[in-house]
């Protein structure tokens, strides 16, 4: 045979195999010509440029992709897991131990079936995530779980101003406002760890928000908290009972709601309770008569309904009363002379009957005295006058009758005096110029009459006269000169009369004379008038030529 022509192989097999591999190749080299092909050509078909280009974009996609999931894949484990508290027996034996070691904290049911409420939150940091990993028989375990039941509790929707070292691994002792038993005193002992006895908790002005749970009472030897000026809201735990060392509560400038817990009478080493500037709601509860040493009660711009109980007269060391602002109904209580440490009582802004006891006198040692704004009447008793130390006497706005007693000349340290708003009768006692301290005297809108004492020229400290709004008579005296110290004097709507005393020029610190409503006659002084020119004065007001009075006046507000 010729060369040219090819051996034609031995068997069907290999001839198919031969031309598989021959194909390949053939195939192989078409296509690389066929892709350089296409690139050469690419210019002339755009269509084709945005095939390669979709190619490439999503070739590179697909890496990036697949080289984040790399990279998440092995960082994710680094990162501290929150673990789902109900899947770890030391979240589950947490809550068994504390429910035996505390019986009397009752919690809803639910609170650690739900994820999201402080309580599980708080179990799951400390039986899950506490770097301290303190053992669930730790005689602290407790107390740490109920400060970081706090922290979730009040600091949800803000931040609270200072949260230094909470919820960390170092002890709760060097947390921002937790003391601990040998912070302040001699025995240093009782600390293990920086986890201790916590007997004072102080928050105050920190951005809390939100509502105190029951665990709260977990920090069982508390002798001192203080939450006050935060955004608390909600009820006041009945754990709170288990604090049977607390000395001093406060818990005011808050929102609180609901009753005063019960639980609270138990306590009988209170001496500071302040439940002040709340939403409180309901009556002092039955047993307050157990704060045996209480010295300072604060409940004041509440809500608080009912009575002032009579067994309020077993606080024998209390030496601030403060009820005011709030719709306390019925009488008050005799029983309050037994007060004799009292030094101020505030239960204005009330809705309180009947008259001011006679035991009042026995409070000696009392300075400050509200009683406005309420229905009280009768007569002030006499026995006012023994209050000797008494500064300031607060009765307006009520229905007093009667005179005002002269027993109150008697109070020399006596500097605010409120009488106005009332039903008084008679005249404005001479006694009055005993009180040589004073420096407000409101006596107006009653039904005195008679004429104005010569003696409060004795006054020399005064810097508010009102008499305006009665039936007072006669002229103006003279000795009105001697009070050098008068900002304000209020006449008007009373039936003086006669001339204006040229004396009333002395007044240089005069800002307001109003004198109309009365029947003077003649002119103001010139040198009265000048006290507008040259001094203090702002307004002098004047009924100038009507047909009250005839006073004629060049520098008068004339009505």
């Amino acid at each position: 045979m010729s060369d040219d022509i090819e051996e034609k192989p031995s068997n069907e097999k290999e001839y198919v195999e031969e031309i598989h591999i021959e194909d390949d190749e053939e195939v192989a080299l078409d296509d690389d010509e066929l892709e350089d092909n296409q690139w050469a050509s690419a210019h002339n078909n755009p269509f084709l440029v945005l095939c390669h280009l979709s190619k490439f974009v999503y070739i590179v996609s697909a890496s990036v992709f697949f080289a984040l999931v790399l990279i998440i894949g092995i960082s994710v484990p680094l990162v501290k897991r929150k673990a789902d508290p109900r899947r770890t027996e030391r979240y589950k034996s947490s809550i068994i131990m504390l429910s035996e070691l505390y019986p009397d904290v009752v919690y809803d049911a639910s609170v650690f079936d739900d994820l999201d409420s402080p309580q599980s939150k708080a179990m799951n940091w400390i039986a899950n995530q506490d770097d301290a990993e303190l053992s669930l028989d730790h005689e602290f375990y407790s107390t740490r779980f109920a400060l970081a039941s706090l922290y979730f509790s009040t600091s949800e929707d803000s931040r609270w101003v200072n949260s230094t070292n909470w919820l960390s691994s170092v002890g709760y002792c060097d947390w921002h406002g937790v003391e601990c038993l040998g912070d302040s005193q001699d025995d240093h002992s009782v600390s293990f760890g920086r986890n201790g006895v916590v007997w004072g908790l102080n928050l105050t002005r920190n951005g809390l928000q939100g509502t105190l749970g029951e665990e709260i009472g977990y920090l069982e030897r508390l002798r001192t908290i203080d939450l006050r000026h935060n955004d608390l809201s909600g009820r006041i735990p009945q754990s709170v009972g288990i604090w049977q060392n607390l000395i001093k509560l406060y818990l005011g400038y808050n929102w609180f709601t609901g009753t005063i817990p019960s639980t609270l009478t138990s306590i009988r080493t209170l001496e500071n309770f302040y439940l002040n500037d709340n939403a409180l709601t309901g009556s002092i509860p039955e047993g307050i008569e157990n704060f045996e040493k209480l010295e300072w009660l604060g409940l004041y711009n509440n809500l608080l309904t009912g009575t002032i109980p009579p067994t309020i007269g077993n606080f024998e060391h209390l030496y601030v009363l403060y009820m005011d602002e709030n719709k306390f109904t019925g009488t008050i209580p005799s029983e309050i002379g037994k007060l004799t440490n009292l030094a101020d009582i505030r239960l204005h802004k009330n809705q309180l009957k009947g008259s001011l006891p006679t035991e009042i006198g026995n409070l000696q040692a009392c300075e400050i005295l509200y009683v406005d704004n309420n229905e009280l009447y009768l007569e002030i008793p006499k026995e006012i006058g023994q209050m000797s130390y008494l500064v300031q006497l607060h009765a307006y706005k009520n229905k007093f009758q009667g005179t005002i007693p002269s027993q109150i000349g008697k109070l020399s340290f006596l500097e605010s005096l409120h009488l106005d708003h009332n039903s008084f009768v008679g005249s404005i006692p001479t006694q009055i110029g005993h009180l040589i301290a004073l420096e407000t005297l409101f006596v107006y809108l009653n039904d005195l009459t008679g004429e104005i004492p010569t003696q409060v020229g004795h006054l020399r400290k005064l810097r508010n006269f009102r008499i305006q709004e009665n039936a007072i008579a006669g002229e103006i005296p003279t000795q009105i000169g001697h009070l050098k110290e008068l900002v304000d004097v209020y006449m008007e709507n009373n039936k003086l009369e006669g001339q204006i005393p040229t004396e009333i020029s002395k007044l240089v610190k005069l800002e307001t004379l109003r004198i109309n409503g009365n029947s003077f006659t003649g002119y103001v002084p010139s040198n009265v008038c000048g006290l507008k020119s040259d001094h203090s004065l702002k307004e002098i007001v004047a009924s100038c030529n009507d047909e009250l009075s005839t006073l004629q006046c060049s520098c008068c507000d004339c009505m």
